[in-house]
């Protein structure tokens, strides 16, 4: 199955001279037009343009340009293009030399990522935090994907070869297990004399985020020059395009906020209208899309780009295109795709050097409200699952029962079991020995 930006390459495994190798060559050229076609059509336009492209940010002549996300990869932007940047130039924005932009806004959307369980553009899993919390004996935790909290990987104490009893906390059977296997190895005997499953409620931890300006910019910058790229083709996007604008955001120079960033306080395009796109004809708006929108204001061509449909930044890209709104928009949890149109306003807010700091508070709340947003929708959806495993957990017992004085027992066990566990305290329960013999 081919996913936007994937390349299936065998090798030809007939000599080139043979009519089977003159039709794998066909069949490879084939399925890159299609993958290419697929990343670039969004907007009505007759699709990628197979060849020689110059790179947006440095003018240099690229063969057919290096793979672009147009939105994040790791914030599950799954619409690509060839028709922005030079493979070089792509690999920049990975590092120093740019202030790795494209890591500093993932990492600001990190928890988020985490806790809806968003892949990224790239087919990478949703990220696992590290290090989360700790519970009130000391004992850390870590995020799986969609918020599952487990315990930290359970370590071999330094004294075990003296100890008599041995007590260890582990993740899981697995987990203990190869602790086991670490004691064996080292030449200590052992026996398990009794083992308890404690099932306990994750204390409230903090998450520090941290939304720079610069970098943050640079990253939605760069979304507004890959996307103009996209939809008006490579030629008519660096013709449109400031030259500055593009070598601020690939050299930083000149400064990112002399065109735009943050937005708060300009007005927004009314009410844009998302229609699926028909790669995904299937989807529906989820409210928590990133949006690109170009278009025309006060004959200026500004691009509006928004992360979960809360986070803005606007930028005056250069010349009017003359031309209606064009957009797109990516869902990152359902990967579903859309074309975008809507009424541009009639002007947009003026900037000076340091807006960034004259509206650090709305700014601050415009991000704290977003991320409130999708903590929301987590929330929902945890306590809905939540829900379904009590049933769940309740019916399954309710199955062992064989006469009315064990289910009225089962019940109530399960009634504690939940309210302890609601309250925050430990819940135990005894598991038999004999079970971990073998080890």
């Amino acid at each position: 199955m081919f996913r936007s930006g994937d390349w299936y390459r065998p090798r030809c495994p007939v000599h080139r001279g043979t009519a089977a190798a003159k039709l794998w060559r066909r069949c490879r050229t084939s399925s890159r037009v299609g993958v290419a076609r697929r990343g670039a059509s969004t907007t009505g336009e007759t699709g990628a343009r197979i060849g020689r492209v110059k790179c947006i940010f440095c003018d240099r002549e690229a063969p057919r340009g290096s793979l672009e996300h147009v939105f994040l990869a790791a914030l599950g932007g799954r619409v690509a293009t060839r028709e922005a940047t030079c493979v070089e130039c792509n690999n920049a924005f990975s590092g120093l030399d740019t202030g790795d932009p494209d890591r500093h806004l993932a990492q600001c959307f990190e928890l988020p990522r985490n806790l809806l369980s968003i892949w990224s553009g790239r087919g990478s899993p949703p990220p696992t935090i590290r290090h989360a919390g700790k519970f009130t004996d000391g004992t850390e935790f870590d995020l799986l994907p969609s918020g599952v909290p487990v315990l930290r990987p359970a370590r071999v104490p330094d004294d075990a070869a003296t100890q008599q009893t041995l007590q260890i906390q582990a993740r899981d059977i697995g987990d203990a297990q190869r602790v086991a296997e670490i004691l064996r190895a080292r030449g200590t005997s052992h026996a398990v004399t009794s083992a308890r499953r404690v099932s306990q409620r994750v204390p409230e931890f903090s998450v520090n985020l941290q939304f720079a300006d610069q970098p943050c910019s640079k990253a939605a910058a760069k979304v507004a020059l890959a996307g103009a790229c996209l939809m008006y083709g490579n030629s008519t996007a660096r013709t449109l395009i400031d030259v500055d604008l593009r070598g601020a955001v690939r050299f930083g120079s000149p400064g990112i906020e002399k065109f735009g960033g943050f937005d708060c306080t300009s007005p927004w395009p009314d009410e844009p209208e998302l229609v699926a796109h028909r790669t995904t004809p299937d989807a529906s708006p989820s409210g928590l899309e990133h949006t690109l929108l170009v278009g025309d204001v006060g004959g200026t061509a500004v691009a509006y780009v928004s992360f979960f449909s809360g986070v803005r930044f606007s930028f005056e890209l250069g010349r009017p295109t003359g031309k209606p709104a064009r957009g797109l928009a990516v869902d990152p949890i359902s990967g579903g795709r859309f074309t975008l149109s809507a009424t541009m306003p009639n002007a947009r807010a003026h900037r000076s050097a340091t807006y960034f700091q004259d509206n650090h508070a709305e700014i601050r709340a415009m991000v704290g409200g977003t991320i409130t947003t999708l903590m929301q929708r987590w929330n929902d959806r945890a306590r809905s699952e939540r829900r379904e495993e009590l049933v769940a957990e309740l019916s399954h017992a309710l199955a062992a029962a064989e006469n009315e004085v064990e289910l009225e027992s089962t019940v109530g066990a399960w009634l504690e079991k939940t309210a302890t566990i609601e309250r925050g305290d430990a819940w135990e329960s005894e598991l038999d020995p004999v079970e971990f013999s073998s080890w």
